[in-house]
């Protein structure tokens, strides 16, 4: 288990890593754009910045996938998506910790549901208001994921321990 669990740790490391890439383009490029006039927006900004944001969400639900791959509670779901992340605020009892507080779980949702309208729709059914609140919240989702997701590898680390100790 404890190799399994550095080659985890690992990967998801590197998943929070390109995370960083986005996020810190994100910043550099899409918050200027809060600063405009909505008929300062074009359709080819808001698809832009609505890739930034899909990109980030993709991010965010790669390590669930790799956390869910890893501990064998695969979903096979139409609903995939919602039930991974789902899966994400519920401890695992015996299995594996909560990997998601309440709060982010909520706030990811948005970012899903987001995500989804964006892959759905042409840019100029894109909502500017709506995707602009979207985007002003990713800097606060980023931060709250990084936490949570290392204090989850933390506990996975403090478990593994316990199971050597009790070897």
């Amino acid at each position: 288990m404890k190799n399994r669990l550095i080659i985890l740790e690992a990967d998801i490391r590197k998943e929070l890593e390109d995370l960083e890439k986005i996020f810190k383009e994100f910043e550099k490029e899409v918050t200027p754009f809060f600063e405009k006039e909505i008929n300062e927006i074009r359709n080819f900004d808001k698809l832009a910045i609505g890739g930034y944001l899909h990109g980030f969400y993709n991010g965010a639900e790669n390590i669930f996938k790799r956390i869910a791959k890893f501990f064998e509670n695969n979903i096979t779901s139409s609903m995939y998506h919602s039930e991974l992340l789902k899966r994400m605020n519920i401890e695992i009892k015996g299995v594996r910790p909560r990997v998601i507080n309440e709060e982010l779980f909520v706030l990811l949702n948005d970012l899903k549901g987001f995500r989804h309208m964006y892959r759905h729709s042409y840019s100029f059914d894109l909502d500017w208001e709506k995707e602009k609140i979207t985007a002003k919240r990713v800097p606060m989702i980023f931060s709250k994921l990084k936490e949570q997701i290392n204090s989850f590898l933390y506990k996975l680390k403090t478990i593994v321990l316990k199971e050597k100790d009790d070897e």
